[in-house]
């Protein structure tokens, strides 16, 4: 099991922290690793009665627990210390350790407000957790991140982090390193950076909508993408070929950065890859 819990988040919607999230759980699977899953980006319930994150829909086969985004108005006025308390449950994964958690657009903020409260600093500093941020090429994506890095630093003795990583996601393009918020971010300390590159996938509009794990997208034949996504044998195998050594490259990124375990898993699941797409 992984030693500490993953944090996975920013203030800002859109930037793949679910894809991130997903890419690091996958990467310990490759390796054998256990890492159970864990979601805070819903609160609303899905048309099968149950509160299911977008990452609980994606992960099909993965026991996702939901954590929600935060007790309700109606639950806080009545009782002042019902906002805080809501958010032990994700404190019991933090002291737990072997957690990857997809925090959703704001969340981030309200558990350092938690951390905050509890003083939660002593409980935590023997297992201290990994805060990943992902960014794309906005401003207002990377002026986030380091609002969200600044304030992990003001709340570190109440919250300590193990290791922070900034993931740049190249998918809105690349990055202008030379940024002022680039050059803060470095001032800071102690925030590992690390590019991905955006998945030139011909049908990943359709992988999107379909919400399919990266998994169960690895491990299907050119002739269920033509049966799934409805496309040619032609766009099929490009596409599979072009996932593969998208999720393949992005994990040696990930591995590079000590966000997920280095190993064998991730070159032999290249190399089956390949040899399935050409045989």
């Amino acid at each position: 099991m992984a030693d500490s819990t993953i944090l996975v988040g920013n203030r800002t919607g859109g930037q793949g922290k679910t894809l991130l999230t997903q890419l690091i759980h996958y990467g310990y699977t490759l390796e054998k690793v256990d890492l159970k899953v864990a979601a805070a980006d819903t609160d609303a319930a899905s048309a099968d009665g149950f509160k299911s994150s977008k990452l609980g829909s994606i992960l099909r086969d993965v026991e996702v627990e939901e954590l929600g985004i935060g007790a309700g108005l109606n639950a806080v006025q009545s009782n002042q210390h019902v906002a805080v308390q809501y958010w032990d449950r994700l404190g019991e994964l933090l002291l737990e350790g072997g957690w990857v958690v997809d925090l959703g657009a704001n969340v981030i903020p309200m558990v350092f407000q938690w951390a905050a409260a509890r003083k939660a600093g002593k409980l935590l500093s023997e297992n201290a957790p990994m805060l990943v941020v992902p960014v794309t090429a906005q401003p207002q994506s990377l002026s986030d991140a380091l609002g969200v890095f600044q304030n992990a630093a003001r709340v570190a003795e109440n919250l300590p982090f193990s290791e922070k990583v900034m993931v740049l996601n190249e998918y809105h393009g690349a990055f202008d390193e030379n940024a002022r918020e680039f050059k803060t971010i470095r001032e800071l300390g102690r925030v590992r950076i690390v590019t991905v590159k955006r998945a030139n996938v011909e049908i990943w509009e359709k992988i999107e909508s379909r919400r399919f794990s990266i998994e169960r997208l690895l491990n299907m034949s050119v002739q269920d993408y033509v049966r799934e996504f409805g496309v040619s044998v032609f766009a099929a195998s490009g596409s599979l070929s072009a996932l593969t050594d998208w999720v393949m490259e992005s994990l040696d990124a990930l591995q590079a950065a000590g966000v997920v375990p280095k190993g064998n898993g991730v070159t032999d699941t290249a190399a089956a890859g390949a040899q399935k797409i050409a045989g």
